[in-house]
């Protein structure tokens, strides 16, 4: 290796090297040094001196106790993060990607750009939003899952373009009033790891979200919403306002959600037509007015019956009931004509297959034994 006098890249990730070689600080055509997942205990300054050196990889992975390889790292990475806006300013890019550069801050630089509509923070190590956030007019998604942000700033309200918003793996405790003002907003996404999965410590970061604002109510637009282990109680009294909703997604494997979770107005919510919830311990009563529903995942539930509304639902193609308690599936069953795909696994039920032949659009069915061809059943 001594003699790769025109390596650009050296990737040594999961090699189980501890000590880095002084031999590298030698390859002075050396850009990029990825020494990530192997817990590298000493580097060699003069690898930190290479001349061409513009960035070193360790995906997130603590390199606390080696000082000056932390000074090294986040000085390329503030200067990676500049050569992309540069770039992207000297191109006119509707898109700026600063994704795994673990930002403290962002450059002020960026304020300027405030035509992109793209921008992409994730896997940084944000606490705080600048407030000139709000003049990004044009931006139609914000990318900000894996930082540490504990709230947005109200200006986030201003971003009236907005489409697409993401918040997976934050610290967030409450979101502003003016997130209501986002009246174009279509998706929104607030995913948290669960505490039985152990995650790289500087993404495995709970959300502290107890509560949406009443505002959230005004997000007309919106139509996919999207939640899981969070520790939100109860939906606004406003949520069932959001008549363009089309896809509602709620679960958790920790906490077990009420009865009042949901507003009795989500009923209203007649657009929606995919529907996944998971810790309830029944199925919701407002599913019963969803006449548009073709997807109903209510797997991972504690529901030993199963509502005979559900066999109302003339239109629903797909029904998940995986692990959901039940112990016989019900009459009812045969009257969902148009049912394509059908999930009963992991409960103690027995169906009979003449029950099955009786869908005639059924496709896929599995019930823990076997993925029936529904074809043979028939």
């Amino acid at each position: 290796m001594q003699n790769l006098k025109h390596l650009k890249k050296l990737v040594l990730d999961n090699t189980g090297i501890l000590k880095l070689p002084s031999f590298i600080g030698n390859i002075k055509t050396l850009e990029i040094l990825d020494i990530s997942m192997f817990g590298i205990k000493e580097v060699p300054q003069t690898i930190l001196e290479l001349p061409k050196l513009k960035r070193i990889i360790t995906r997130g992975y603590d390199i606390s106790h080696l000082p000056h390889l932390v000074a090294k790292y986040d000085e390329l990475n503030k200067k990676e993060a500049l050569r992309r806006i540069t770039k992207c300013k000297k191109k006119n890019s509707k898109k700026l990607d600063l994704a795994y550069l673990y930002l403290k801050e962002l450059p002020f630089e960026l304020s300027s750009l405030h035509w992109i509509e793209e921008l992409e923070l994730s896997c940084n190590e944000l606490k705080r939003l600048p407030n000139w956030i709000g003049k990004f007019s044009k931006l139609r998604c914000l990318e900000l899952s894996c930082n540490v942000l504990t709230s947005l700033p109200n200006e986030i309200g201003n971003l009236s373009n907005l489409r697409k918003i993401i918040l997976d793996m934050n610290q967030l405790k409450t979101l502003p009033n003016t997130f209501g003002n986002l009246s174009n907003l279509e998706y929104f996404y607030l995913t948290e790891e669960s505490n039985h999965i152990k995650s790289e410590e500087r993404w495995g970061q709970r959300s502290w979200l107890t509560s949406l604002p009443s505002t959230f109510g005004n997000l007309s637009s919106l139509k996919d919403f999207h939640i899981s282990n969070t520790k939100i109680k109860k939906l606004p009294k406003t949520f069932g306002n959001l008549t363009s909703l089309k896809s509602l997604s709620i679960d958790s494997d920790e906490t077990n959600y009420s009865d009042v979770f949901f507003p009795c107005a989500m009923k209203n919510l007649n657009s929606l037509t995919e529907v996944r919830i998971s810790s309830f311990n029944k199925v919701p009563d407002f599913i019963a007015e969803l006449k548009n529903l073709t997807t109903l995942d209510i797997s991972h539930n504690k529901f030993e019956n199963l509502p005979d509304f559900i066999g109302n639902l003339k239109k629903l193609k797909v029904l998940n009931l995986h692990s959901t308690w039940i112990t016989e599936l019900p009459d009812w069953i045969s009257n969902l004509k148009n049912l394509v795909d059908l999930d009963i696994s992991s409960n103690d039920i027995i169906v009979e297959p003449k029950m099955i032949g009786k869908l005639p659009k059924l496709k896929n069915y599995f019930d823990g034994y076997n993925p029936f061809n529904t074809k043979v059943i028939k």
